[in-house]
């Protein structure tokens, strides 16, 4: 979605065998839709169409009626039967069932009425099976309802959910429908909770940026920045970065939107037959004010931290709480380590050229906003299937106030501690590099829980 969460629109009420379909823009993020009971198949909105792969699907349900019927169903085109592919039923034996194949799978997971009830969809078109799990409000496990179900009628793409409560009493409300897919048709590893930013690079206009400050002309939250930057963006969906020190910034133009706990997912292309810099790859700064920050008038706005999959192979977490000369603003020792290494196919164990990478940076507070936590994903198959997405460290990198800057008196320059934590929202998120040619492609940037 390209704009803020909303949490209260429209009731759909349609009359008897109608379909609903509010004005909304195509999204994978639906919110909040009340199901009138007797009043025919609500066929809600398209969603980012998903053939040949596994994909899940969440959503909240709140029957308002216990028994009663009300059926979620995903399906191809519009739905307006029970022959759908996969349904989810709140039944009319108290319980909440899957189908399978022409029937309802036995369940024994129970349901009231008013309450909460958070739904996991797992969907495997490759098999034409689903299966489905839900946890009640206030309740820290979930239930399992059905596993590896079989459709009610074989698809191989699905690309609109719909609802219908066909009781009365009956009725209830879906809430935040959610597919763990973007806009590009990258999986999501956490779910969206605010804002989703995402490039516009395949909007159909092809435009280039080519010094630090412009702003691109489809997006102002867009800025090209840096030493020499040049930016070539070819309207179907590829920006091509190249110069001295080239950075891509988002952050709202009067800096009134901040992000905070974020998934930042992006695709690279490491050109060959250059010769990077020790600085040179996949790199992506957060929770940043790195947009105002210079060596001699402001280095205090530099804090930022940084995920990092460099070109010779290091892979790490970086972090700045100073834009001074000579990087004495940095932490001197990188986590997990300085010499932490990802494991790449290219000469002498250097990420490979030629080849769409993509990278993820997912940062979060933790401990009740008393650390924060950041883990790098890459995924080497193109985003396939929605990207093979595996963590490169061993465990996640957590910042607890024991990761501090020694070579440079931040408590005496910018009246922070040396250890200072960087618990708080930056205005902007951005990917820079060095000295070497990349493109880049299926940018965004989503607001997450923390953990």
């Amino acid at each position: 979605m390209l704009y803020s969460r909303r949490r209260a629109l429209g009731l759909i009420t349609a009359g008897a065998g109608a379909l609903a379909s509010p004005s909304f823009p195509q999204s994978s993020d639906q919110h909040r839709y009340r199901i009138r009971p007797l009043a025919g198949w609500n066929k809600i909105n398209g969603f980012v169409p998903q053939s040949g792969s596994r994909f899940t699907c969440t959503f909240e349900a709140i029957p308002l009626a216990a028994p009663m019927s009300g059926v979620v169903a995903l399906n191809n085109g519009p739905g307006q039967s029970f022959t759908q592919p996969c349904l989810v039923r709140f039944g009319p034996s108290g319980t909440i069932e899957a189908s399978s194949g022409s029937s309802y799978a036995p369940s024994s997971v129970t349901y009231a009425a008013n309450v909460r009830y958070f739904v996991r969809w797992v969907i495997d078109l490759q098999v034409n099976q689903h299966s489905v799990y839900v946890r009640r409000e206030g309740v820290a496990t979930e239930q399992t309802v059905g596993v590896n179900l079989p459709f009610r009628v074989a698809t191989t793409t699905l690309d609109n959910w719909s609802a219908v409560s066909d009781s009365n009493p009956g009725g209830m409300f879906i809430n935040d429908f959610e597919i763990n897919r973007d806009r590009f048709n990258i999986t999501k590893l956490f779910p969206t909770v605010g804002y989703e930013w995402v490039s516009r690079w395949d909007n159909g206009y092809s435009r280039s940026l080519t010094s630090s400050g412009l702003v691109d002309p489809y997006d102002p939250d867009f800025v090209l920045r840096g030493d020499g930057p040049n930016l070539a963006i070819d309207g179907a969906g590829i920006a091509t970065m190249s110069g001295l020190e080239p950075r891509m910034y988002v952050y709202a133009p009067h800096g009134d939107r901040k992000f905070k706990n974020v998934e930042v997912t992006f695709y690279g292309w490491r050109t060959p037959n250059e010769t990077p810099h020790s600085t040179s790859g996949l790199i992506v700064g957060v929770r940043s004010e790195h947009q105002d920050a210079d060596y001699n008038g402001s280095p205090c706005h530099g804090r930022t931290l940084y995920g990092r999959l460099l070109y010779a192979g290091h892979a790490n977490i970086k972090k700045e709480l100073a834009h001074v000369s000579g990087g004495l603003g940095y932490v001197e020792f990188d986590r997990p380590d300085n010499g932490f290494r990802a494991t790449w196919s290219g000469p002498n164990g250097t990420m490979e050229p030629s080849k769409w990478i993509g990278m993820k940076l997912v940062c979060r507070n933790v401990n009740t906003d008393s650390a924060v936590s950041l883990q790098i994903y890459r995924d080497m198959s193109g985003g396939v299937g929605g990207g093979n997405w595996q963590p490169i460290f061993p465990a996640e990198v957590v910042d607890a106030g024991d990761w501090p800057v020694t070579r440079y008196d931040v408590q005496g320059q910018c009246g922070v501690p040396p250890t200072d934590i960087l618990l708080h929202p930056g205005t902007s998120v951005f990917i820079r590099n060095t000295v070497v040619t990349t493109q880049y492609k299926w940018f965004s940037i989503r607001e997450i829980a923390p953990a």
